[in-house]
């Protein structure tokens, strides 16, 4: 693997390491679901110089539970994402993220010497996720085992944690993800190289066991007409997904850099703007309206910059606040039958105005009935 990954660090000019003599390696952390994790690799060559890499290993599907599998799909995504050449386009951009190196993918069901592997029944699989799992190439269209097993071979970025006190710079980095794949032509593009049509790991269609959790009331009646209204928003990109401060590095001279890109996907950008504002920049326990806009409006700033060098009209501030509270209405509705993290109050706010709006005319008594007053309150 030392060796793959050697090539490919000297075909892309980050590394002048002449051979592989000595190979150190360490576990760095696990995975959220357990099946697998995450080692830095030191390559060291006859005259001393190194190449350090992060491998990435994900193990099967088939040892999770129902809750696990909600998750667990996301890591093949990312495999998916280090396979293409948008890493290497983001990074070319000034979007810093590990370069991909080399991925590797096998089936659990035979083990090195041809030995099959031993491995526990699964729960049942839900259509969605099945389809899934088909979509990249985890199981064959017959049902068998194809790929269910990776290993992500990757860069290591430079630079240490990222404090709320640089959620400008942070904002900047998403911006310029955000307007790299600007508009459904690119985001499809790249959808169309193999990564996931959505992002985030709490789209409705994802999340069935906490919706079942959920109780009556307004984040549940209006769950369908907001994720419906989310899907068609006027601004669709590639979004990273999981911008909380864990996935964020800082380096002086570089700036901000991000990773863990499993929930890398389409959507509009106030589905990275919501999670990065309410977990990473603004989580605590009180609403600072006053510093949440000026948040926005830096974006915003950001955004319209970029896009407007490479000709593409960009939206009205007025546009994005309204697709950002909608977002913050999406992400607190997960919270109701998953559990609470990030700002409450703010994303409560959010939630109390459009709500409001919904219900100018009248409370709504179905969900059909939400969607059309979701629809009429913010048109797409």
């Amino acid at each position: 693997m030392a060796l793959e990954c050697l090539e490919a660090l000297k075909a892309k000019g980050l590394s002048d390491i002449k051979g592989v003599a000595k190979v150190q390696c360490r576990d760095i952390a696990g995975v959220w679901t357990g099946e697998g994790g995450i080692a830095e690799i030191v390559a060291q060559d006859e005259d001393g110089a190194k190449a350090t890499i992060i491998a990435k290993s994900i193990g099967t599907y088939k040892n999770c539970d129902a809750m696990g599998l909600q998750d667990h799909w996301s890591y093949y995504n990312e495999a998916a994402f280090y396979k293409t050449d948008l890493p290497d386009r983001m990074c070319d951009a000034g979007v810093r993220c590990p370069r991909p190196l080399f991925v590797k993918r096998k089936s659990s069901g035979m083990q090195e010497g041809g030995r099959k592997s031993r491995r526990a029944s699964t729960a049942p699989i839900p259509d969605r996720t099945e389809s899934l799992l088909r979509r990249f190439d985890v199981k064959a269209e017959d049902g068998s085992d194809k790929f269910d097993e990776a290993v992500i071979c990757m860069t290591k970025l430079d630079g240490g944690r990222w404090s709320s006190s640089m959620a400008e710079e942070a904002l900047t980095w998403l911006a310029g993800l955000h307007a790299l794949f600007w508009g459904n032509e690119r985001a499809d593009a790249a959808v169309a190289q193999g990564i996931s049509d959505q992002t985030g790991f709490w789209h409705l269609d994802n999340r069935a066991i906490e919706f079942e959790r959920m109780g009556p009331g307004k984040l549940r009646l209006a769950a369908a007409g907001i994720d419906a209204r989310l899907k068609v928003d006027r601004m669709q990109t590639l979004c990273h997904g999981d911008p909380k401060g864990a996935n964020i590095m800082w380096e002086e001279d570089e700036g901000v850099s991000m990773y863990d890109f499993q929930w890398l996907g389409k959507g509009p950008p106030s589905k990275d703007l919501v999670y990065f504002l309410a977990t990473a920049a603004l989580n605590g326990s009180r609403w600072d309206e006053a510093r949440e806009e000026k948040y926005l409006r830096f974006y915003h700033g950001e955004l319209c910059s970029l896009l407007g060098k490479q000709g593409d009209e960009p939206p009205s501030f007025e546009c994005l606040h309204d697709s950002y509270r909608l977002a913050c209405f999406d992400y607190r509705r997960w919270q109701e039958g998953g559990f609470a993290w990030g700002n409450q109050r703010m994303l409560d706010g959010n939630v109390a105005y459009v709500w409001s709006k919904i219900c100018e005319g009248g409370e709504p008594k179905t969900e059909a009935e939400c969607r059309d007053r979701i629809f009429e309150c913010f048109p797409p």
